[in-house]
């Protein structure tokens, strides 16, 4: 039997008018939207519905992974409603707490990278602590921070599809990233975008 596993976070409902929204001038972020009930993140839903076309067609098991603070359990069950087949979710006090134990040892110095789509583009719900949180929890790694982070972090470049528009340009914006983490005396560099991981390596090619 094949396993899917379809990563899902809960979002503010992006087809809000966007006069629902404040900006906080202090913060510099998006305050949430009053009244706007959280959702499955659009394109996780893309996500899912070509898995459950996968499962259309032959034996398949698709598990939904979903890691945040305080999720709202009535909207991410709706994978389960549409044909997800298990559903795991790792909340950001169950990690504070240490209810969820790590065993493993893994002896690296890292430094973690901000991805936009889970900070900036998120607002208020934006996740900075949670990956943190687990870096921090694993037996033997030490995390060590860049100067640009979390809602200031500097973008991967690949991004908006700049990536395909300009490659020169996130391919330089993506050096001077590897750069900063080179400086901060670390032997790796880590983040929770596949987009990020995949214009990281292209830079270094």
């Amino acid at each position: 039997m094949l396993n899917i596993i379809v990563c899902v976070k809960v979002v503010t409902d992006p087809e809000a008018p966007t006069s629902a929204f404040k900006i906080d001038p202090e913060g510099k972020h998006v305050l949430p939207a009053q009244g706007v009930p959280p959702v499955l993140n659009p394109y996780d839903e893309n996500s899912l519905e070509a898995a459950l076309k996968i499962k259309e067609s032959q034996p398949v098991k698709i598990t939904i992974i979903s890691a945040g603070k305080s999720i709202p359990k009535a909207v991410i069950k709706k994978s389960l409603a549409v044909g997800a087949d298990d559903l795991i979710v790792i909340e950001d006090e169950q990690i504070k707490d240490k209810k969820l134990k790590f065993t493993r040892e893994v002896p690296l110095k890292v430094t973690y990278h901000d991805p936009c789509h889970l900070g900036r583009h998120l607002g208020e719900s934006g996740l900075y602590d949670i990956p943190r949180h687990i870096l921090q929890n694993l037996p033997g790694i030490t995390l060590l921070e860049m100067e640009r982070r979390r809602e200031n972090t500097w973008c991967c470049g690949a991004g908006a599809g700049v990536s395909q528009a300009n490659p020169e340009l996130a391919l330089w914006t993506a050096n001077e990233r590897l750069k900063e983490s080179k400086s901060t005396g670390v032997t790796a560099l880590v983040t929770s975008c596949p987009w990020c991981e995949r214009n990281f390596k292209d830079a270094v090619k």
